[in-house]
């Protein structure tokens, strides 16, 4: 532009010349190569880990990583291009947690219900899964309470033999 400031596309110009970046941008993570972790980092929230976003909907449920995919859909005969988007497969399911003694309804997405049935069930599954790939503040919140209630237990079988 006239003053010399170049904006790319997608981001706007704030007062006094500076170049704003897009909103998402500034919702990343800022903790970058955590590998496995025992307790779930604050940053987890909206941000994402590893400087991945993460929508809010995914933040209520059990999606494994599944999120809206966007490409196009091409017809056969002249080959033009429609943009559209896919949506993950998402059930509203009842499940229970045999080492809490209760039961929660949650979003899960098919492909977390397959993953659960391959790990042995929903407790395995949280307990299997390290934080950063659940990607959910529910449920990293009944992963923590699962993971204290069997630190509580075996801490009684030791103490009583």
């Amino acid at each position: 532009d006239a003053e010399g400031n170049e904006t790319k596309r997608g981001q706007g110009k704030a007062k006094g010349g500076e170049v704003l970046t897009r909103w998402w941008r500034e919702r990343r993570c800022r903790c970058r190569g955590i590998g496995s972790m025992s307790v779930m980092p604050s940053c987890v929230g909206l941000l994402g880990l590893c400087g991945r976003t993460v929508a809010k909907r995914t933040l209520r449920g059990l999606y494994g990583g599944r999120q809206v995919a966007f490409g196009n859909k091409v017809s056969e005969d002249g080959g033009n291009k429609t943009r559209r988007k896919w949506k993950p497969n998402v059930q509203r399911k009842k499940l229970y947690s045999q080492v809490l003694k209760e039961t929660f309804t949650i979003n899960v997405t098919t492909h977390v219900l397959r993953c659960m049935r391959k790990a042995g069930g929903f407790d395995e599954y949280l307990i299997k899964t390290p934080h950063h790939k659940i990607q959910s503040d529910t449920g990293s919140r009944i992963k923590n309470k699962i993971e204290e209630a069997l630190l509580l237990e075996e801490n009684e079988t030791q103490a009583n033999p």
